[in-house]
């Protein structure tokens, strides 16, 4: 099936959960952390249009690049860091709405795909998936890789 974002390649199956933005923030930082363990590692990460703290993100981001091999970040009002590819998501583009993380080492795979399902600013809940399925974090590895923009 033809899908737009990287979470519409699990929205619809079992392995959909819901969660609370303390434990997407955990498993953000986990799957960042493997990146950063393995050699020869990629990680291409979107946060959602309302990330707290994006200069946080982009100071944590700077210092993956320096242990990860190629490292993208996508959002709004996320700030070029040195050695991170970026891009700018459309407002309007479903992503906007949706956190990945992706992970691909030769030995590792690893993708958290999530939307956000509800609650306000302080408490917000997501549907997400934590996949390992190398094709379905390759694929969505390359959604997230047709963001990038290169000089």
């Amino acid at each position: 099936e033809p899908c737009e974002t990287p979470f519409e390649l699990v929205a619809n199956s079992s392995q959909v959960r819901k969660g609370s933005e303390e434990l997407l923030l955990a498993l953000t930082l986990d799957l960042e952390r493997q990146a950063a363990d393995h050699n020869h590692s990629c990680l291409l990460s979107s946060f959602e249009r309302t990330v707290n703290a994006p200069g946080e993100v982009a100071n944590r981001y700077e210092g993956l690049a320096e242990k990860v091999d190629f490292t993208v970040a996508l959002g709004e009002d996320l700030t070029n860091s040195p050695g991170v590819f970026h891009g700018t998501v459309d407002p309007t583009d479903a992503l906007c709405g949706e956190r990945a993380v992706v992970v691909l080492t030769p030995q590792f795979s690893a993708a958290l795909l999530a939307r956000m399902a509800g609650g306000d600013e302080r408490n917000r809940t997501y549907a997400f998936a934590l996949i390992y399925d190398r094709g379905q974090v390759t694929r969505a590895a390359r959604m997230l890789m047709s963001y990038i923009e290169v000089d």
